[in-house]
């Protein structure tokens, strides 16, 4: 049956997301990432990472493998590195929908330039308040940030949704956050839940 199918005869992914970065501008308290939990003991520099070549090869690899639809770039805050622009063409070029999840911050007009034409957005709007937003980010003036990264993706004709994750510092404020997000451009919404693991789990009440 469709159910028992063996390991080998299930169906390539066609959506992939690559962490190519560690490093970030914000201190989430809902960040479920391993590295940042310091019971857990890992060594990491995270300064350490992939090369744009490394990361393109890589690319190249799923995409003559597997019927890749879309690569979703992730981390940390993938905006931080300058050689962004550089894996999104690569992505682009290869055939495949480029995804930039992002917490919004660093979308300056520069980089939102340097990259709306090879790539669509996922960007993190956490309320419709700035002192919520912020609290959760643990990043002051932050909500700002976003709210002109998605003005700046509007701007230049860019394509984005916008990731709500909810918690119970802003579950209430979905309706008017959605309002916002519309109002900013985003042509569609994600709604997460926490997901409570390793980093986070200090502030799981």
């Amino acid at each position: 049956s469709g159910s028992s199918l063996s390991f080998e005869s299930r169906p390539l992914p066609r959506v992939f997301v690559l962490e190519v970065t560690r490093r970030c501008n914000n201190r989430c308290s809902y960040c479920y990432t391993a590295w940042n939990a310091p019971d857990l003991g890992y060594d990491i520099n995270k300064n350490e990472e992939m090369t744009a070549d490394e990361i393109k090869d890589v690319v190249a690899k799923l995409q003559h493998e597997a019927p890749v639809e879309s690569i979703a770039l992730s981390g940390g805050e993938p905006l931080i590195r300058a050689d962004l622009p550089e894996i999104v063409k690569a992505i682009s070029a290869g055939g495949s929908d480029a995804v930039i999840i992002t917490n919004g911050t660093l979308l300056s007009e520069e980089r939102v330039a340097a990259t709306v034409a090879d790539s669509t957005y996922e960007i993190t709007l956490l309320s419709h308040r700035p002192e919520t937003h912020d609290r959760l980010t643990r990043h002051p003036g932050s909500w700002n940030a976003v709210v002109d990264g998605m003005a700046n993706v509007h701007k230049a004709q860019g394509s984005f949704v916008a990731a709500f994750i909810a918690t119970k510092l802003n579950s209430g404020d979905l309706q008017k956050t959605v309002e916002l997000a519309i109002a900013l451009g985003a042509e569609g919404l994600m709604y997460n839940r926490m997901n409570l693991g390793a980093y986070n789990m200090r502030y799981a009440d």
